[in-house]
């Protein structure tokens, strides 16, 4: 059994180690391919260094009678300005019933607090102002009662009462006439 075993053995070992090399050389293949690749780019980037190295700028030179030309325009529009002197303040007073700007803001305000609070502060002096009305009516009216009272019993007094006690009311009344 032992000598089956091992033969078995050597097959699958045998078998094992040549997919084991045939790994290796396709590894060895792709990393000389890898390689390659590699010295391909960097020749590629030292030609670019290269040409990078050769490359020249050259600026153009001011035309310096135009920068002169240009400062002696702004010199003398700034020298202008200058002895025209300060311009009068104008000043604009206007009534604006809506404003230029912000308007979303005002109507919120106006229309949805002014305008409904200042309806409640009409009414509520509207109310007030008829109680105070109705107050003073029903004190005339009780005042006017009183009176009235006042003045029937003098007349049943004085239709009732003899002659000195119309005499002493006639007196009354002239007295009276002074107050």
């Amino acid at each position: 059994m032992r000598k089956e075993q091992t033969g078995i053995e050597e097959t699958t070992l045998r078998e094992v180690m040549a997919d084991v090399l045939n790994d290796l050389q396709d590894i060895r293949r792709f990393i000389e391919v890898q390689q390659k690749a590699v010295e391909a780019n960097q020749q590629l980037a030292n030609e670019a260094i290269q040409n990078l190295k050769n490359i020249k700028f050259t600026t153009p030179h001011p035309d310096i009678s135009k920068v002169a030309e240009l400062v002696d325009k702004g010199l003398s529009q700034i020298q202008e300005k200058i002895d025209k002197g300060p311009k009068a303040i104008k000043r604009h007073y206007r009534l604006l019933l809506f404003p230029e700007t912000n308007t979303e803001r005002y109507y919120k305000l106006v229309f949805g607090r002014l305008i409904p609070w200042g309806f409640a502060f009409i009414i509520v002096y509207y109310l007030i102002s008829l109680a105070n009305n109705s107050i003073e009516a029903w004190q005339q009216h009780d005042y006017n009662q009183q009176n009235e009272q006042v003045a029937k019993a003098w007349v049943y007094l004085y239709g009732h009462s003899n002659s000195q006690v119309k005499k002493a009311m006639g007196n009354a009344v002239k007295k009276t006439e002074d107050y």
